[in-house]
């Protein structure tokens, strides 16, 4: 049986040519642009939708369906909770992690240098006013480590280890 993830919600016909401004759910964001069906619930199931285009422009996504080309039919489709299969949705990966949950969630995990040297366990991430960084034990003293986009190259929620390329020197400083 197919599982379906609810990523937002279908509101009101945009203009005469069958067009629907949706809001979808931030974290859906992408799998929604790359969608080629989305379903949406009438008369209590399922029903496939395929899209012909997707525009978004600020807050604003307009999706155009096949076979709905006049106003009349697109409104038949609004006020309604739109889905996705989880088959057809990425992977969400741990990079997708919000600031504050960093806080919380990254002690315990292994810093590991692109060699696949483990560098130490983060104790405690601070934040600082410029930079987010990750309290470690290193060669049996605590250095800091920038927790930023440039420096972290992945991160394994399953080993609780993100992989690193860290500059030269940095751990001797």
């Amino acid at each position: 049986m197919e599982k379906y993830i609810q990523i937002g919600f279908a509101l009101k016909t945009h203009g005469v040519g069958g067009e629907i401004k949706f809001n979808i759910e931030d974290e859906y964001w992408d799998d929604f642009e790359e969608a080629d069906v989305l379903f949406l619930e009438v008369s209590g199931r399922k029903t496939p939708y395929f899209v012909e285009e997707i525009k978004s422009g600020g807050s604003m996504l307009l999706v155009k369906f096949e076979d709905i080309n006049s106003r009349e039919e697109a409104s038949a489709l609004t006020s309604r909770p739109v889905f996705m299969r989880e088959k057809d949705m990425s992977e969400k990966e741990e990079e997708d992690l919000r600031v504050e949950d960093m806080f919380d969630l990254l002690p315990g995990y292994m810093i590991v240098d692109m060699s696949g040297k483990e560098v130490g366990e983060i104790k405690e991430v601070l934040e600082f006013p410029q930079q987010i960084m990750a309290v470690v034990d290193y060669n049996e003293r605590e250095i800091l480590i920038p927790l930023n986009d440039v420096f972290i190259k992945g991160i394994d929620q399953r080993k609780k280890a993100i992989l690193m390329e860290l500059p030269e020197g940095m751990l001797e400083l």
